[in-house]
């Protein structure tokens, strides 16, 4: 590897245009843009994001002064570091985002409200905004191959760790940054990657995504006003290589840009929960619709890949946040409830009666002939009768995806409770390329066009 290779990803990032896209990849970035600011409208109003509000509030960074900005979903400015920090936190708060599968990386959270921040600072065209937000995912999603699952089987969360040079790279690319300079963000962002998967089920989850996004746009705010790093893609590949458990080579992170695209490999997810458990909420919803209940099960085992149970293995969850990563009651959400969306991961539905009987029938078995998308059930009813269902593609995987009307209905469930005009806010987003500034989407999805201001209490889910 060699320092050529690490400037060739920065050269190819700089000279990236909207036109060099395929028609589907344009989608891609679009879709990405538009789930993410759906997510982050509904996201602060959570219980999470109120309380980071909160904070910020009461320490004095809401503002009406010029360099601030309006809160997706919410009356309220912030300065743009703080918006960062809420915005990754609230796209991320209900795990209902974007995710490379591949990866398992959730791109949009710690790439959008960077980008987004920057270009609204520095009146870039929505053209501009959507060709970096597509530049970052793409890079990100190339650096978390390259770590491999190594990386992620050792518990760093890609979303804050990879996330982090999508983030760095998008808003240096809307800063107007050189090439020179934009490599020292991507280099001082390698040698600030953090996050664990420790915190899952957890409310320091989300910040990971909303603390990479404000570290990035703070890092691109200090290479244009002089900060250097050394720009050394050698140590880059063998320190972070050796730090988090993984191989970095710009080498792979550059192999066919331009020519095969990962963005087109970012799925997003019908269901509010950790998306390799997505068949299995799938095996739920079948079982339902075949009219079965809770007491018509003896047991329910589950050929699952390793994945599921290192990242979805609570098997009692106490509350809505950690019944999001038990894939236990993610069959008990498709059995019980026919769906996986924001009321189906509540504190009420995880302590239900029903809903604890029908996780304690279910068995996970790692079986790595899975893939993270895919799963086998073997079901034995309570009159001794046995059935195998197998889902090779959950809803909402690249083989099964959600289509842009699929995409549009979340959006307008997601944002109706909270915006005036929900309709013509995706209508704007769609149409991103063709809009001067951004100001005609963010006011659609923030300040005068917000129904709840920042003071008013969160529903919970």
């Amino acid at each position: 590897m060699s320092e050529t290779t690490f400037s060739t990803v920065v050269k190819w990032a700089t000279s990236l245009a909207w036109d060099d896209l395929p028609e589907t990849t344009r989608m891609a970035a679009l879709h990405t843009i538009g789930n993410s600011l759906g997510l982050g409208v509904a996201g602060t109003n959570t219980e999470t994001v109120s309380i980071i509000l909160k904070t910020l509030e009461t320490h004095g960074t809401f503002a009406d002064e010029e360099r601030t900005l309006p809160v997706l979903g919410r009356a309220a400015r912030l300065d743009p570091v703080s918006a960062c920090l809420v915005h990754g936190t609230a796209m991320h708060v209900e795990d209902f985002d974007d995710t490379h599968l591949s990866t398992v990386l959730h791109p949009g959270a710690p790439i959008v409200p960077v980008a987004l921040s920057v270009a609204v600072l520095n009146g870039r065209s929505g053209r501009d905004f959507a060709t970096a937000v597509a530049a970052g995912v793409e890079i990100a999603s190339r650096v978390g191959l390259s770590l491999g699952s190594s990386h992620f089987d050792r518990g760093w969360h890609l979303t804050s760790t990879a996330g982090r040079i999508g983030g760095a790279l998008a808003g240096g690319l809307l800063a107007g940054l050189s090439q020179d300079d934009l490599a020292r963000v991507v280099a001082m962002a390698l040698k600030t990657l953090a996050g664990h998967t420790e915190q899952l089920g957890s409310m320091a989850k989300p910040l990971h995504p909303g603390k990479a996004a404000a570290d990035m746009l703070r890092l691109v705010q200090m290479a244009g006003d002089g900060m250097l790093s050394d720009v050394d893609p050698r140590a880059a590949d063998d320190g972070v290589g050796a730090e988090f458990a993984g191989t970095l080579s710009w080498a792979t992170v550059a192999d066919g840009l331009g020519s095969g695209w990962e963005l087109d490999a970012n799925a997003f997810k019908p269901y509010a929960c950790g998306i390799v458990s997505h068949p299995i909420i799938d095996v739920g919803r079948q079982l339902r619709h075949d009219g079965l209940t809770v007491d018509d099960l003896a047991s329910v085992t589950i050929r699952v890949n390793h994945t599921v149970p290192a990242v979805m293995g609570v098997k009692e969850p106490k509350d809505g946040t950690q019944s999001k990563f038990s894939a236990y009651h993610c069959f008990a959400a498709g059995l019980l409830e026919g769906d996986g969306g924001l009321a189906e991961f509540s504190t009420e539905l995880a302590n239900r009666p029903d809903s604890i009987a029908a996780r304690r029938k279910v068995t996970l078995v790692v079986d790595d002939a899975m893939l993270k998308q895919s799963c086998r059930a073997a079901i034995v009813l309570s009159d001794g009768t046995e059935r195998e269902i197998v889902i090779e593609n959950a809803t909402g995987s690249i083989a099964n995806p959600m289509t842009t009307a699929d995409l549009e209905r979340k959006f307008l469930a997601l944002t109706r409770p909270y915006l005036a005009e929900p309709e013509a806010a995706w209508r704007r987003i769609l149409t991103l390329p063709e809009t001067d500034g951004l100001q005609p989407v963010v006011s659609l999805v923030s300040g005068s066009h917000a129904l709840l201001s920042s003071r008013e209490p969160a529903p919970t889910y």
